[in-house]
């Protein structure tokens, strides 16, 4: 193994994992909120806590999720996040250490 992949390794050993909530300001659409569980489901990831409200504008909607992942693992997330097509905006915070 070379000297980055066992660094890489040990990164990620490193990495406790947290609960993690992520509020993603989305366009009200029917297939946003689809697209965003499955992006937890393809990093085989389970969620938590799954809360979907419709914001005082009409075209727009939040979608508060809550996963037990890592700090590296929650800003792949993110990163991710903001890729999908319906999503304005994404905001994470760590709630607590998981033992």
């Amino acid at each position: 193994m070379s000297e980055k992949a066992v660094w890489e390794v040990k990164r990620y050993q490193c990495d406790h994992p947290m609960l993690i909530t992520f509020i993603v300001h989305t366009q009200n659409r029917p297939d946003a909120l689809a697209r965003v569980v499955m992006l937890f489901h393809r990093l085989a990831l389970n969620i938590e806590i799954l809360t979907w409200t419709r914001n005082a504008e009409a075209d727009a909607a939040r979608i508060r999720i809550t996963v037990e992942a890592g700090s590296h693992q929650s800003l792949r997330i993110q990163a991710n996040l903001n890729k999908l097509i319906d999503v304005l905006r994404v905001e994470h915070t760590n709630n607590q250490s998981v033992s």
